[in-house]
This record gives structure tokens, sequence and C-alpha cells, in this order.
């Protein structure tokens, strides 16, 4: 009886984990809609993705015992895709990521700011930094079929969450500077590129999108707007003194192998 019973608990045990593998998938949609960027709500995505992993193997265990050739097809395909995602890419196009970038900034134009958000409920002024480049990197990847954008780059960005300071201080190599202003408003060098960062002090960051233009997670409007930095501007974030950045990866073929340390 006990082996019984034993066989029939191993035999639905798959079943029951793509069940818990479903209500997870559930529980991160609303941790995301929730819009807040914290360690906890990363490990939640993360353990999500494992477990699906998980319950996926225990699928292609039961497909290959019933059809052995079949699981051995998925199984070589399945390697092959991994191989693919980690080793093959090529270095991404610097001006369509670039462009693509900008757009996925101005996607987010209106979006309410939300202190430590980073989706489309809410983002603040960092976090709009981020998750703009993450979309321009998962649309470039997928358009280029290039898996360097897709693969260990683009989860390394995930999971190494960078604020204002992180960016000014170079973390993880993914910032480099640029120039230091002495104020944005009239700022206009020839090397001023759309998609770079600029950081204010060490509270605020702006993306520049290209004629005179800026846009920012603004606090005191409470959302996402575009602002024209002309010399004349009394826009309180143009008339400090702030650090132009660029993204590593924002930079020309050759450049953007891999982020450089800090020195």
């Amino acid at each position: 009886m006990a082996m019984t019973y034993w066989q029939q608990a191993r035999a639905d045990f798959p079943r029951w984990c793509l069940r818990i593998w479903a209500a997870a998938v559930i529980i991160a949609a609303v941790v995301y809609l929730l819009s807040y960027t914290t360690p906890l709500s990363r490990l939640v995505y993360l353990g999500t993705v494992l477990f699906g992993v998980f319950t996926g193997l225990l699928y292609l265990g039961r497909l290959i015992r019933v059809r052995s050739w079949a699981g051995a097809v998925v199984m070589l395909a399945l390697i092959g895709l991994a191989s693919w995602v980690v080793f093959a890419g090529r270095p991404p196009d610097a001006d369509r990521l670039r462009a693509a970038y900008v757009r996925r900034l101005l996607a987010f134009r209106g979006t309410a700011y939300v202190w430590g958000g980073e989706t489309h409920v809410g983002v603040d002024c960092s976090g709009l930094a981020r998750v703009a480049l993450m979309e321009a990197m998962v649309s470039e990847g997928v358009r280029e079929a290039n898996p360097r954008l897709l693969g260990p780059m683009l989860w390394r960005f995930w999971w190494q969450d960078i604020g204002t300071k992180g960016m000014l201080s170079q973390a993880y190599g993914y910032t480099r500077p640029v120039f230091h202003p002495q104020k944005l408003a009239g700022y206009a060098p020839d090397d001023l590129q759309p998609g770079d960062l600029a950081v204010i002090g060490h509270m605020h960051v702006l993306m520049y999108i290209g004629d005179d233009r800026w846009i920012e997670a603004n606090p005191d409007e409470h959302r996402v707007i575009v602002t024209t930095a002309t010399p004349a501007s009394s826009h309180p974030w143009f008339n400090l003194s702030g650090t132009h950045l660029r993204w590593w990866m924002l930079e020309d073929a050759g450049e953007n192998e891999t982020p450089r340390r800090p020195r």
C-alpha cells in the first residue's frame, strides 16, 4: 500500500510542480506590477525562472522515459539553444541600440514617478534609465537575433541594480564619464549623443534624446517628462553642475565588448 502511495505521489509530482510554478508566475507578475525594485523582488523573479526550469526538466525526464527519441531531440535542441545564448553573438550595433533606447525612453513619457519603480506602472529617475535600456537590449536582440543582447549581458545588467550613485561611480563598469558640465542649460558639445546620461549631484539622472531635449522621471512633476535645455532654461536640474556619462554598451563596436571596471 505504501509503495502504491509513493508511486502515485511520484507520478503526480511534476503536475504539482507545474501548479506551483503557475502560482509563482502570478505572484511574480503582481510583484512586477507593484513597480518596486528590491533585492527581494529580484529573488522572486529569479526563483520563478529557476523553478520553471526545474519543472521543465521533470517533464523532459518523463518524455525521455515514454519516448526516448523525442526526449533526446528536445535535449539536444535545448543544449544547442543554451550554447548559442551563452557563447554566440556579436557586438551590438551601437547606433541601432542607441536609437532603440531613445524610443523606449519616450515610451515612458507620462508614466508616474514612483520611488524605486522600474516598470511602466511607475519609475524613478535611475529606474527609467535602466529599464528603457533593458527593453532596448531585448528588442534589438530579437531583431538582430543576437544572443549577446539576450544572454548573460542582459541578466547581469538586470541583477546588478545601480542607482544614480552607482552610475556616477561607474559601478560594475557600466558607465563611462565624458565631461563635467557646469550646467545642462545650453550644454551641447559635439560628442553629446542620444542616450547619454547626466547625473546631477548624487540625486538625479536625465537622459539626452536629441535636439537639446532631455527626458527624466521628475519627482516634482510626479511623472516622466521631456524638457528642452535651452541656454535660458529655468529648469532647476538644468542649472546645476553634473557629470555627463555614457553607457558602455552604447559606445561604438569594438569598445563595448565587456564592461571595464573603473580604475
